[in-house]
């Protein structure tokens, strides 16, 4: 499996041998998009806004906040925990900074049933 694009959340876009995929690095999950190069493609100008994230970029900067070169928009409350998809709800955080403190709650949360109370705080 390889890695060769991301949103603006650092969800990562994967091609393997059984297609294209995005990785959620929440949940370690693989979902597939499509069996093709092409079928991605199709996919991504389908639902832009969906798998870019280009309308919660565009609401964040509209304040005069950039997002720097190398930087993703982490959601505060995660994604998995409830945290919706609006820019009150991210902060700019380098994007390595943001897979490792989600693969660090995903390591502390993977053998938890279903329904558990869980707090994670990303600070700003």
């Amino acid at each position: 499996m390889a890695f060769f694009a991301e949103d603006v959340f650092g969800i990562q876009f994967a091609v393997s041998d059984e297609g294209f995929g995005q990785f959620d690095p929440e949940t370690a999950e693989l979902t597939p998009v499509a069996d093709t190069l092409e079928g991605w493609f199709e996919a991504i100008c389908g639902d832009p806004d969906f798998y870019t994230g280009e309308p919660v970029l565009g609401s964040w900067t509209e304040n005069g906040r950039t997002l720097e070169v190398g930087h993703r928009l982490i959601p505060k409350k995660l994604f998995t925990l409830g945290g919706e998809f609006v820019a009150s709800n991210v902060v700019s955080k380098p994007d390595v900074e943001g897979m490792r403190l989600r693969a660090q709650f995903w390591e502390a949360t993977k053998d938890i049933p279903d329904g558990q109370q869980v707090v994670f705080r990303i600070d700003e």
